[in-house]
């Protein structure tokens, strides 16, 4: 099994009710997605010529109650509306980046028909600063009433991209304008020409706590 750009992996021993689906974007490749019952992970396996190769695995859990706060990238969103500090490698990359910043930009800008027609038909966006699972719909109408649920762009520190012809994993590390970590992990699949994303998994990184 090979490992790529994981942030964080787990070996569960008991059993889930599970709902298994499979998003195809490629004449060689799918993404198949399991979203148990008790959480939220993101196990992403596109198919290769040699076979199967688990990408990332990450697990998101989700607020017990609505969002009381929303961190985000403050107020002028420089980062990532505008300037991120990551330099593309080749033209997909180039391209998967600007589809990042645009669809920052429209969120924050309560621009929901831009961003609408950044984000694949079948995105699920999954936050740990969220208590909701977010279809395009309902993150279109957060997006116009300004209501983003806990959910909003943030600042990028670093971040990963994995090139699969027609797909794109990025993982990502962002800093919100209260100080919190957050690692993110997301798939573009390109359609039409254009890159959209499909899924966006966001986990609030915080500190151990001790065991002294």
């Amino acid at each position: 099994m090979e490992l790529v750009g994981a942030f964080s992996t787990s070996f569960w021993t008991r059993q889930f009710v599970s709902s298994p689906t499979r998003i195809p974007f490629g004449s060689r490749q799918s993404i198949s997605c399991t979203d148990p019952n008790c959480f939220i992970c993101f196990p992403a396996s596109p198919k290769r010529p040699a076979g199967w190769r688990l990408l990332v695995y990450q697990e998101v859990k989700s607020l017990d109650a609505p969002a009381t706060v929303t961190p985000g990238a403050g107020k002028n969103c420089e980062n990532p509306c505008g300037a991120v500090p990551y330099t593309p490698k080749t033209a997909t990359e180039r391209e998967v980046m600007d589809a990042y910043k645009s669809l920052e930009e429209a969120a924050m800008g309560g621009k929901a028909r831009e961003w609408s027609e950044i984000a694949a038909d079948e995105i699920a966006l999954v936050s740990s600063n969220s208590d909701r699972t977010f279809d395009k719909p309902t993150r279109a109408a957060a997006i116009a009433k300004a209501t983003l649920g806990g959910v909003a762009p943030t600042k990028l520190l670093s971040a990963r991209l994995f090139d699969f012809t027609g797909a794109v994993v990025m993982t990502s590390q962002h800093q919100s304008d209260r100080g919190g970590l957050i690692q993110i992990t997301r798939l573009w699949v390109k359609r039409d020409g254009r890159w959209q994303e499909t899924l966006s998994y966001q986990t609030a990184v915080t500190a151990p706590r001790s065991s002294y």
